[in-house]
Order: C-alpha cells, then sequence, then structure tokens
C-alpha cells in the first residue's frame, strides 16, 4: 500500500529528456527571434574619392549615394570602414535588425583642431546619404558608434525636399548603449533633443561648442535611430569636442527592415451560368498576401452594382444594407497565403440588361501597401487587368467580374370572349385580346391584328382601329412578367347563317426578338386546339382563335288566304 504522506514521483526516459531539451531549445530561440526577419543592412560601392553609392538590395528601400565632406582626417576615414563591435544587443537594435558586428559601414574621422581650448568648435565632417526617392516611413534606421570624445549632428530632408525639424528627428532616437563590453568606461552618449545632437560622454550632456583640452578615447559609446518620416536625404555632422590630438572617428550602420507590404486581391464567379434575372451568383473573393510580412486583418467592400443584391441565402458575415456596399474582413494572411471569402448576390427581377459587372475592393489594411492604396476606386470595372496580382498601378486591390445574364423576349397573345350569349344573327360580341409578357425584357410599341372573319363586322370602340378587312390596335408597352388587355366588339352579320363563327387576333408587330414565335406569320389560324395556350413553344402563342356559336332557327309557317271574289255558288 502507498503510504499517501510520500511525493510522488514520475520516471522520465531520456527520450522524454531529449524531447524537452529540444522543445526548451525551440522556445528560446522563438523568443529571440529577430523582429524583421527579412533584414539587411546596407553595402556600399566607393566611388571617386570619398563619395559612392549604397543599396539595402532590397524593393522596399531606394539605393542611395552618398559623400562625405568638410575637415576630413583621411586616415580613419574609408567607405566600408572596418568591422564594429556591436554589443548588449546594440540596445535593442539587433532584436530588430540581427546581427550588426559585420555589417559594412561608413567611418569618418575628423580632423584635429591646432589650438586653444574654449575656441569655437570648427572643424566639422559632414556624411550625406542622397537616396533616389523617399524612403518609407519607419523603414530604415542606423547606429553611430564611438562616440565618447565627440558629437553628431543628425540632419535630414522629407519627401519634399525641406528640412526636417529638430523636434522631429529628435523623436528618431531608441537607445543609447555601451557598444563594446571590453571597455570599462564607457558612459552611453547623450541625446540633445534641443539641437538633434547625439553628445558622447565628454560633453557632459548637452551639445558643445566650444572646445575642450585634449581628451580620453575609447570605443564604446554608440545609439540607434529609427527614421519615423520619409526622407530623400541624411546628413550626420561630426565634430571633436576636445582639441588636437584629438580626430575622433565614427562609424555609421544602416539597416532596413525590408518589410513588403503587398495584398492583392481577385474575384471570380464560382457558381455555374447561364444567369437569369432573379438567380442567385456566387462569386470567390480570395485575398492574397504578396508581401513577406503578415498581413493582418484585411478589410474587404463589395461595391453592389444596381441590379444585383445581397442575396438572402449569403451566410458568409457580409454586413451593410443589402443595395450595397457591404463589408467584411478577413484574418490575418501570413506571406504567400491567400483567404477566400464567398458572397452570394442576386440578379433583381427587373434587370433587363445583358451583363453585370460587380467589383471588390480591399477598404483597409494594416500597412504601406507597396503598389496600391486602400479604398480607392479608380480602376473600377478594370476588366484589362482582370484577376491580374501583378499589377503595380494600383490595381491590384480591386477587381471586377462579369457576367452575362439570358435576357428572354417573350410575348403571348390570348383571346376571350366577354359578352355572353346565345348569339344570333345581327348580335354584338365582345372580346378581351390581352398580350402577356412572359420574358424578361420590357416590350413597347406592340401592334395586335384582329382578322375579321368573314360573317362580322367591327363595332366602333376605343382600341380598334379598321384597317382593310381587318382591325389594328396598338399597345404602348408591356413591362416583363405583366399583362396587357386591348376590347373589341365585333357584329354578326344580319345575314349570316352559320352556325359558328372563329374570329382571329394576332401580335403582328414588336420592338424584340421573339422566342417562340414571329409576329405577323399568321401561322396557325382558327387553332382551336391550342386556344388560350400560352405556353405554346412551336410559333402559336402570339395568335390565338375565339369561337363562338350562332344560334340559328330552321322554322316554316304555312297560310292559305282566299284570293278570288265571293260570293261563291255551285260549279
Amino acid at each position: 500500500m502507498r503510504n499517501t504522506n510520500q511525493p510522488v514521483r514520475k520516471t522520465v526516459s531520456l527520450i522524454q529528456i531529449s524531447i524537452l531539451l529540444v522543445l526548451l531549445s525551440f522556445y528560446s530561440f522563438q523568443s529571440n527571434a529577430q523582429l524583421a526577419p527579412n533584414a539587411e543592412f546596407a553595402v556600399f560601392t566607393p566611388g571617386a574619392g570619398l563619395t559612392g553609392t549604397g543599396t539595402f538590395n532590397c524593393d522596399a528601400m531606394p539605393d542611395f549615394n552618398y559623400a562625405i565632406t568638410g575637415d576630413v582626417a583621411p586616415g580613419d576615414t574609408s567607405v566600408p570602414g572596418p568591422a564594429q563591435v556591436i554589443d548588449n544587443v546594440g540596445g535593442g537594435f539587433e532584436n530588430t535588425y540581427g546581427q550588426a558586428d559585420a555589417a559594412e559601414n561608413i567611418q569618418v574621422e575628423v580632423a584635429g583642431f591646432f589650438g586653444m581650448a574654449g575656441t569655437p568648435i570648427t572643424n566639422t565632417v559632414e556624411t550625406t546619404l542622397n537616396f533616389v526617392s523617399p524612403t518609407p516611413a519607419g523603414e530604415f534606421s542606423f547606429i553611430i558608434a564611438d562616440v565618447e570624445q565627440d558629437q553628431v549632428q543628425i540632419c535630414a530632408l522629407d519627401e519634399n525636399g525641406v528640412a526636417v525639424p529638430v523636434g522631429v528627428i529628435a523623436n528618431w532616437h531608441e537607445a543609447s548603449f555601451d557598444a563594446d563590453n571590453s571597455d570599462l568606461n564607457t558612459i552611453a552618449p547623450t541625446w540633445d533633443t534641443a539641437t538633434g545632437t547625439l553628445v558622447g560622454q565628454e560633453g557632459n550632456g548637452m551639445t558643445q561648442t566650444n572646445y575642450q583640452e585634449a581628451l580620453p578615447d575609447n570605443e564604446a559609446g554608440a545609439a540607434w535611430f529609427t527614421v519615423n518620416i520619409p526622407i530623400t536625404q541624411l546628413t550626420f555632422k561630426s565634430q571633436a569636442l576636445g582639441i588636437a590630438p584629438d580626430d575622433p572617428s565614427q562609424h555609421f550602420i544602416f539597416a532596413a527592415t525590408c518589410s513588403v507590404y503587398d495584398m492583392a486581391i481577385t474575384k471570380v464567379v464560382s457558381s455555374m451560368g447561364p444567369y437569369m434575372p432573379g438567380d442567385d451568383v456566387t462569386y470567390d473573393i480570395s485575398v492574397c498576401n504578396q508581401g513577406n510580412v503578415d498581413s493582418g486583418s484585411i478589410g474587404v467592400t463589395d461595391i453592389i452594382p444596381a441590379g444585383m443584391t445581397l442575396s438572402t441565402n449569403d451566410s458568409n458575415g457580409w454586413v451593410g444594407p443589402s443595395t450595397g456596399p457591404v463589408t467584411n474582413s478577413t484574418g490575418n494572411i501570413t506571406p504567400g497565403n491567400c483567404e477566400v471569402i464567398e458572397i452570394e448576390l442576386t440578379i433583381d427581377n427587373t434587370f433587363t440588361g445583358t451583363s453585370i459587372s460587380n467589383n471588390v475592393i480591399i477598404s483597409a489594411d494594416n500597412g504601406d501597401d507597396v503598389d496600391s492604396d486602400p479604398d480607392v476606386t479608380a480602376m473600377l470595372d478594370d476588366f484589362a487587368d482582370d484577376n491580374d496580382l501583378l499589377e503595380t498601378d494600383g490595381g491590384d486591390d480591386e477587381d471586377p467580374e462579369e457576367i452575362m445574364i439570358g435576357q428572354v423576349y417573350d410575348l403571348a397573345l390570348t383571346k376571350v370572349e366577354t359578352s355572353t350569349g346565345p348569339y344570333a344573327p345581327g348580335d354584338n360580341v365582345t372580346y378581351d385580346i390581352c398580350v402577356e409578357n412572359q420574358g424578361t425584357l420590357d416590350a413597347a410599341n406592340i401592334e395586335v391584328t384582329d382578322y375579321i372573319p368573314a360573317g362580322m363586322t367591327l363595332v366602333a370602340g376605343p382600341d380598334f382601329t379598321s384597317v382593310g378587312a381587318n382591325a389594328v390596335a396598338t399597345i404602348a408597352s408591356v413591362s416583363a412578367g405583366t399583362t396587357v388587355c386591348v376590347s373589341i366588339t365585333l357584329q354578326i352579320d344580319a345575314s349570316f347563317m352559320g352556325t359558328s363563327l372563329i374570329n382571329d387576333a394576332e401580335i403582328t408587330a414588336d420592338d424584340g426578338d421573339d422566342v417562340d414565335s414571329m409576329p405577323g406569320d399568321d401561322g396557325t389560324p382558327d387553332d382551336t386546339a391550342n386556344n388560350d395556350d400560352t405556353a405554346d413553344t412551336g410559333g402559336g402563342d402570339d395568335q390565338d382563335p375565339e369561337e363562338i356559336m350562332i344560334g340559328q332557327v330552321y322554322d316554316l309557317a304555312l297560310t292559305k288566304v282566299e284570293t278570288s271574289t265571293g260570293p261563291y255558288a255551285p260549279g
């Protein structure tokens, strides 16, 4: 029996321990993972003298030209300069950009001032970077290293070529730090926000204007900065704080996150056509991450066109009026992947067009897209680039999809007797002739002809006029799904001796291409077998006869009258 007061021990195998160590190692790696996994350090190609070019080797950052001018001491001025030790994760810089020790850098040395202490500082070296295009805000950072008995002022021009205020540059400072643990006497440099100057430990915390006596040198003071606005030029103004033999040098290291935020969208119809008014149409909307950073949630807006509404069958989370626009959103989309959102729309029953275009746009994102702006609708119905994820002209964040609508022009006619018999020669008979629009397109200027049979004549009325032996009426319009009737009255000839009369009416002219009949062909005269049959597709639904029975009487009578004059006698 186990003593419940004893601790419970669990046996762990070597395999389990190994797995545990692997997991611990993995999570340790994850916790130290570089925040900008695509980051690149600038590399340099020297040109003539102290000029040259630089690049980050990524699309997110523009290339630049550099020039070093002023009171340069050539001994320690070089591009690229010797590797600079960066300890203590660069004050956090390396957490974002990775190990900086081996990064190429610009090294400059200020020529010593051979004069008296207390003299105003004059010797200055300017290191200027001119970018070929404005830098993206927050895309790159730099380290100024080896700052102890010197000071470096930072200046810049914004995307419009205007000098950036010191108050803006003051906010670029991320941290000052000891870049070399082997130097035990280092005090991290001070960032003077009033002048935008990084001041070495010998500067007593503020920008110096006069030379001091010769100062001791070390290699440890550093600070890093992030440029949080677009700029076109960056300048470092380096000065020594002490008189000669002080000729301090600085190292400038540049790094870019090389983060490419690039979202695109396509829209394709996924349900099967052909489509008619009243049908539902389903689309697949694909939101794709073409960049190298996570997307965050993406807002999507479907601009429902006139002639369509959000289907009552849609259950995909779209929000907004049924006539649009409606919005939805994705989750986070990792680089190289897409998220698909469906939308189901209904074609209006009264839609009379033959095609309809439905557009979708990315209306909100979480970054600075490299080739488009969310909610810009200038490229709507851009069928030339339909479903093109490679557009770079601003159109890959919207996409139209066009469907063809099968419209039907289909009229049918019925003729019914509305007066009450029995009829005899000389009586009036009234009929309603009705035109039904069985199609999806409105119809106009429909001509109806009543073929008046022998034995009947037209009685004047408001709808029909006599044209030759027939009567003709014109119906101005019949909307899809509706019926319009006209009335005609005919009189049975007094001399008519038959027992029945068939009166035909037909659509003899219209403004469309009827799918199942030909106006005016008199194709089914006296077709009483299909009387009132609007479902006839053999050409007879635009013509209809109506037969009436005539009450005729066969009645003979005899009379006999005396025609001679009496009185009469035998013989």
